[in-house]
């Protein structure tokens, strides 16, 4: 796992937009607020859904403040994903570092 901060995920996305968003937060959370490229399985969730995932894939882990986030990219890299990056202060620094979110 590799920890960037929403700037630098901002770029990878722009630069390569075949990378995984994945949003960690729950149902809710994603419904009120979210990226438009993200797919949203909750972390509680992952352990039986990370399935859908593509496991080749680079994958861009978010929740709001980065804790979650980090314990869903730990989870997948114990399910064999070795491409995993985990945005650093989440939605919440996303918003106040960056102009499109």
């Amino acid at each position: 796992m590799k920890h960037i901060n929403p700037e630098q995920a901002l770029e990878i996305m722009k630069m390569r937009p075949e990378f995984q968003v994945l949003d960690v937060r729950t149902r809710r959370e994603f419904g009120v607020r979210r990226l438009a490229c993200a797919m949203n399985i909750p972390v509680d969730e992952l352990s039986r859904r990370y399935h859908e995932l593509d496991e080749d894939a680079e994958i861009i882990v978010l929740c709001e403040h980065g804790l979650r986030s980090q314990r869903a990219a730990l989870l997948l890299e114990d399910a064999g994903f070795e491409k995993i990056y985990n945005v650093l202060g989440g939605l919440s620094r996303w918003k106040a570092q960056t102009v499109s979110g």
